[in-house]
C-alpha cells in the first residue's frame, strides 16, 4: 500500500515533473515552468493536488510554479517548518485554498488582510491529593478545581478582551475520575486534565490571553489546595492575513472561471486557523474558501464533525482554482486561456 507520500511521488514520476523531498520529513515541493520568475507556489495538504492542468499548461508558464505538498497542517505546523527548511525559496507569491461547507457549492470567500485567526493549544494538568470519595476533607480535590479554571478562564473574553477585537478560549476534553480510574466514582483522582485551544487575530492579542491563562490556572489551583502544570503545543499559529493585490488576483480567477458562480469578500476574518498563515507571512499571498455547501447533496454540515461530506463536484473546480491562479500570476492578460479549466471531469483527476 501507498503511503499519502510515495504515491504523490509516483504520480510526479509518471508525469516527469521534478521535484525534492523531504521538506518536514514527509513534505514535497515540486517544479514547473521555466525556472525563472516569476515563481509562484500552490499550497496543498498530502492530498493528491490535481497536477494534470498545470502539466497540460506547461507551456502556457513564463515563470515557475512550485507545488508545496504540505504535511502536517493539524496541530503539526508543516508549514512553518517547510518555509524553514527553504521550501518558499525564490517564490514570489503564494496560494491555496480550503473546502468551506457554510458557503454554497461554486462560490469562493476570501478577504483582504486577517481571513483566519491565530491559534495555540493548551494542556493543563491540576495536581491534588487522591482518596476515597467517603473522606472528602482528606483530599485536595482536583475535579473542583479544574472545574473553577473552566469557569474562571471565561471572564478572560467576556470581561478582558475587547469586543471589536474577539477572542475565544475553549476547554473542550477534560479528564478525570472514571477515564482515569474505570469503575471508581467514589474515588478522588490525584489529577484532572483540561485541553483547549485559545484564539485571537491577532500574535500580541494571542500572546496577552495565553499569559494570563498561565496566571489564572495557577492562581485558581492554589486557591484549592492543588497546583497546574500548562503546556503548549510547540509552535503556535499566527493569523492567515491576504495581500490586496493577490485578492485582486484571485477576483480576476473567479470571473473568468464559469463554475465560479460568486466570488465574495467577507466582511468579518473567522476564528478558524490554518498553518497556510506561515506561508503567507513569508511572501504575498492569498487564502481562499472554496464552497462546498449543497443542501441536497447534504454537503453542507460543519467541518471537524461525524456528518461533514464531499460535494465531489467541486474537485475539479479546486483542482482549476490552482491552475488558474498559476497562469494568471504568470500571464495576467491571459484570460482565454483559463476558458475550460474548470470543465475536466472529476474522475479524471
Amino acid at each position: 500500500m501507498l503511503t499519502t507520500q510515495g504515491g504523490r511521488r509516483q504520480q510526479l514520476d509518471a508525469l516527469q515533473i521534478p521535484y525534492q523531498h523531504p521538506y518536514a520529513k514527509h513534505g514535497i515541493v515540486a517544479t514547473l515552468g521555466t525556472g525563472k520568475a516569476p515563481c509562484i507556489a500552490l499550497r496543498t495538504d498530502m492530498d493528491a493536488l490535481p497536477i494534470l492542468y498545470l502539466k497540460a499548461h506547461e507551456a502556457d508558464l513564463t515563470g515557475t510554479v512550485k507545488l508545496l505538498f504540505q504535511p502536517a497542517e493539524e496541530g503539526g505546523a508543516g508549514a512553518k517548518l517547510m518555509v524553514d527548511e527553504g521550501a518558499l525559496d525564490g517564490v514570489s507569491a503564494v496560494f491555496g485554498l480550503h473546502v468551506w461547507p457554510t458557503a454554497p457549492s461554486g462560490h469562493i470567500q476570501t478577504r483582504v488582510g486577517t481571513l483566519m485567526a491565530g491559534t495555540d493549544k493548551f494542556y493543563i494538568r491540576v495536581n491534588g491529593v487522591g482518596g476515597h470519595g467517603g473522606t472528602p476533607h482528606l483530599v485536595k480535590d482536583t475535579v473542583l478545581a479544574a472545574s473553577a479554571v473552566v469557569m474562571n478562564l471565561q471572564p478572560l473574553i467576556s470581561r478582558e478582551t475587547d469586543p471589536t477585537e474577539g477572542g475565544i478560549i475553549g476547554v473542550t476534553l477534560i479528564n478525570s475520575g472514571k477515564l482515569l480510574c474505570p469503575g471508581s466514582p467514589n474515588v478522588h483522582a490525584e489529577y484532572v486534565e483540561l485541553q483547549g485551544t485559545v484564539n485571537s487575530f491577532t500574535t500580541s492579542g494571542l500572546d496577552h490571553l495565553k499569559s494570563r491563562i498561565i496566571q489564572v490556572a495557577q492562581a485558581t489551583t492554589a486557591m484549592y489546595g492543588c497546583s497546574s502544570v500548562i503546556t503548549w503545543n510547540p509552535i503556535a499559529y499566527i493569523p492567515v492575513v491576504n495581500q490586496a493585490g493577490m485578492v485582486a488576483r484571485l477576483q480576476e480567477v473567479g470571473r473568468q472561471l464559469e463554475a465560479i458562480k460568486h466570488t465574495e469578500l467577507l466582511d468579518r476574518p473567522t476564528f478558524v486557523a490554518e498553518d497556510v498563515a506561515f506561508f503567507n507571512d513569508a511572501v504575498q499571498g492569498v487564502f481562499v474558501f472554496l464552497g462546498i455547501g449543497n443542501t441536497t447533496l447534504h454537503t453542507n454540515e460543519k467541518l471537524h464533525t461525524p456528518l461533514f461530506k464531499m460535494d465531489d463536484s467541486m474537485l475539479p473546480v479546486g483542482a482549476a482554482l490552482h491552475a488558474s491562479m498559476a497562469l494568471q500570476y504568470g500571464h495576467p492578460t491571459m484570460g482565454a486561456a483559463l476558458k475550460g479549466l474548470d470543465k475536466v471531469p472529476s474522475d479524471e483527476l
